[in-house]
């Protein structure tokens, strides 16, 4: 087993934060599709990270047999990247089969890998990649796959979403700013990807074992997880877990005996109406904020 060095210790700090990182996403903010997406999203960097780790200390001698498959989970950074900007800022959206479709890359790859093992009855895809020369074909692809996703987000996020920035809420500013930055550190994790690769084609090793792109997933890691747990804004919150039905109920359970409660509820929405009526809001300034809301929904 290789020498323990403070790369590794690097990775193995970084893997264990992403991996409470993931636990508390699901534990706490589970309930909602982009959250769970963004949980996905972290627990993977996660598994890359332990592998890489792995990897360095040789720990794979015995267990070449799942190189492959592990190597194979890249290709779900990308889709999982693009879904996750698309359901966080629109929330409404429901999967589909064109949805499924994202991932279909993934499940080609993890099938040709189980197929090439029954034809060839071989027993470790890794170092069959290793053989062939696969794997520095793979990274030259995954770095085109990645960087083409890279750029359909990007393409959302200031051609499509920014179009509406200017009527999204508080919250929703937040979260299209943490859109914009995870993005553009991804596409900077994946520019020195591919600088390491170039260099490699010319026979200069940048670092040892792409020792340099490991440290920045590490960085990358610790950077989301550190602003994510201090920007809970980012983190999409179900309707169910607002106070507005609690004080709807509140307001039922305090009617007086005999008294209808659809009453008092309806004596209460009259009342909101009036003490809104008394703002001071003119009709033309009220229309024009529904018209921007109205707008805004579509």
């Amino acid at each position: 087993m290789a020498g323990f060095n403070p790369v590794h210790l690097i990775l193995l700090i970084a893997a264990v934060q992403g991996f409470f990182l993931t636990v508390f996403i699901f534990y706490k903010h589970g309930h909602h599709t982009p959250n769970r997406l963004f949980g996905a999203l972290n627990g993977l960097y996660t598994v890359i990270l332990a592998y890489l780790l792995a990897g360095d200390l040789d720990l794979f001698a015995g267990h070449r047999e799942w190189i492959g498959f592990i190597i194979g989970l890249t290709l779900l950074f990308p889709p999982l990247h693009y879904l996750y900007m698309r359901c966080l800022l629109r929330p409404e959206r429901r999967f589909s089969l064109r949805t499924a479709a994202h991932f279909l890359p993934f499940l080609l790859f993890e099938l040709f890998l189980v197929l090439d093992m029954i034809r060839s009855n071989r027993s470790q895809p890794g170092e069959m990649f290793e053989m062939q020369g696969g794997v520095a074909v793979f990274n030259w692809l995954v770095l085109l796959y990645g960087l083409i996703y890279m750029a359909m987000t990007l393409y959302h996020l200031y051609f499509r979403e920014g179009r509406r920035r200017a009527r999204l809420s508080n919250p929703d500013r937040v979260r299209y700013g943490w859109l914009k930055f995870l993005t553009w550190i991804t596409v900077a994790l994946l520019l020195v990807y591919f600088v390491e690769n170039l260099f490699l084609l010319q026979g200069i090793a940048l670092s040892h074992e792409f020792s340099l792109s490991s440290v920045t997933v590490a960085v990358f890691v610790y950077a989301v997880g550190y602003l994510s747990l201090f920007r809970p804004e980012i983190y999409q919150i179900p309707p169910s877990q607002t106070a507005e039905p609690a004080e709807s109920s509140k307001a039922v359970d305090e009617a007086p005996l005999g008294m209808d409660a659809g009453i008092v509820a309806t004596s209460g929405q009259h009342e909101e109406m009036r003490r809104y009526a008394k703002s001071g809001l003119s009709e033309d300034r009220a229309d024009e904020i529904e018209q921007n809301l109205r707008s805004a929904m579509e």
